[in-house]
């Protein structure tokens, strides 16, 4: 009765997401899976079916829904929302009080300025570095 949904989705997480309501509705539980390498703050809430990896570092009084996959080597800071079904990429970090929302892709070593608005549907390429908020169903490249 326990489940891990346990690979990440470039493209189309929605489906990742369907396939975890899907399960919910037949009575399904989705347990967090979080390495013992990470970092998680105790202050730290979380939904279900969140999967944490190895040198990532969450820090207080962050709070993410459900299924979540944060990446090795990356920092989600202090009072960030994560909604639903994002991905945050190895080696990137999110500075404090970032909201992002559902369905989104923080590509690798992505920087995110504190406070800003991540929209939903968004992907966010590597390497880029974002200062202002980002509008639903974006898709940021590097220049």
């Amino acid at each position: 009765t326990n489940f891990v949904i346990a690979f990440g989705v470039i493209e189309n997480r929605k489906k990742r997401f369907e396939l975890f309501n899907e399960i919910k509705a037949k009575g399904g539980k989705f347990v967090n899976i979080i390495h013992k390498r990470s970092i998680v703050e105790n202050s730290v809430i979380m939904g279900e079916g969140n999967v944490v990896l190895a040198g990532a570092n969450i820090g207080s009084a962050v709070e993410m829904g459900d299924l979540n996959y944060i990446n090795n080597s990356c920092i989600v800071s202090h009072d960030c929302k994560i909604k639903d079904n994002v991905h945050v990429s190895p080696g990137a970090v999110l500075a404090s009080s970032i909201e992002v929302e559902s369905n989104c892709l923080i590509g690798m070593n992505s920087t995110l300025f504190y406070g800003l608005t991540i929209g939903e549907n968004s992907v966010i390429n590597n390497g880029v570095i974002i200062n202002n908020d980002i509008p639903k169903n974006s898709f940021i490249k590097s220049t």
